[in-house]
């Protein structure tokens, strides 16, 4: 019998690890900062970079185009502010109705529900 923990498999020559870096026991994986500095300087993925770019957050995208945005107000558009306004303020009232025949039909129906428990509770 050899002196070696019965829970850890002995290690053999032809599974040893492809380094010869002795294995340090409280950091079985290795320094990771060694990791970081490996995975700073990797390549980057072609794949990453095609998905970043076909969804617009590649590096050369990034940058402020000269073109105006799609939310400059122009003159035509500046006439059509009231009526957007206007069309808002009726959705945000509908809304608010809405809101207002929900609040009273869980109010009857907690009141509902208090009035058949008093009968079942008065029985």
């Amino acid at each position: 019998m050899t002196d070696q923990d019965p829970a850890r498999p002995a290690r053999e020559d032809s599974a040893a690890a492809p380094s010869d870096k002795p294995i340090n026991e409280e950091r079985p994986f290795g320094d990771p900062s060694e990791a970081a500095r490996g995975v700073v300087h990797a390549p980057a993925d072609a794949r990453l970079e095609k998905h970043l770019a076909r969804i617009g957050l590649s590096g050369a995208d990034s940058a402020p185009s000269a073109q105006p945005s799609a939310e400059t107000p122009t003159p035509a558009s500046e006439g059509a502010v009231p009526e957007q306004l206007a069309r808002l303020q009726a959705s945000v009232d509908i809304a608010n109705w809405r809101l207002r025949v929900v609040l009273w039909v869980v109010f009857a129906l907690a009141v509902a529900v208090v009035g058949l428990a008093l009968l079942v509770i008065a029985r």
